[in-house]
């Protein structure tokens, strides 16, 4: 089975997002975060689902929510390498 590894800036970002709508509208916080993980795990099977961005940086819009998932595909799966809102300045955080 493939699977999705979160870096240390994958998983402050959602943390982040999360702690933000948790405050403010709880019951997003729980579906987006839900959908976040269901879209990392739908590309650790289908890592090449993504469109790219640059050099091996892919990028994967979240079903029903206005963020995307950065990431790159590694072996046995993907790495998760940013979580952003699409209209933040996202475009160079994948190397970060």
């Amino acid at each position: 089975m493939s699977r999705a590894h979160w870096t240390v800036l994958a998983r402050a970002d959602l943390g982040g997002i999360d702690d933000f709508y948790q405050k403010h509208a709880p019951d997003f916080a729980e579906q987006l975060g839900a959908a976040a993980l269901k879209a990392s795990r739908f590309l650790a099977e289908r890592p090449r689902a993504g469109a790219v961005l640059e050099g091996d940086i892919r990028k994967w819009r979240i079903t029903g929510f206005d963020y995307v998932l950065l990431y790159r595909v590694a072996a046995g799966g993907i790495e998760v390498l940013r979580m952003h809102h699409v209209r933040q300045n996202w475009r160079r955080s994948g190397r970060d």
